[in-house]
């Protein structure tokens, strides 16, 4: 897998004219000893989104399973606004305590 920040840095500012606050977090940064829990705590989100950049959908289909919805993006407006909504659902499921 690699990062492709072009598409990291487009997904964010799709899914902050949607009305969220988007928060970047590399693993590398985790891996490096980031504080996830302290940030989660801070920040309290409503929805986690993992972005996974690869040319190869059969190797991402092995690693996140059949029941995991996997969105393909191919430089289309159309695609992005699926994750959009997709976010949209998401923190509309979620609970509110």
């Amino acid at each position: 897998m690699n990062t492709n920040p072009d598409l990291v840095e487009l997904l964010k500012a799709r899914i902050e004219s949607a009305g969220f606050v988007v928060l970047i977090m590399h693993v590398a940064e985790i891996r490096a000893g980031l504080d996830l829990a302290g940030v989660t705590e801070a920040h309290h989100p409503s929805v986690i989104v993992f972005v996974l950049t690869t040319p190869n959908a059969a190797a991402l289909r092995k690693i996140v399973g059949r029941d995991e919805q996997v969105y393909e993006i191919l430089d289309d407006s159309a695609d992005i606004d699926t994750i959009v909504q997709a976010v949209r659902e998401a923190a509309r499921a979620r609970p509110t305590t």
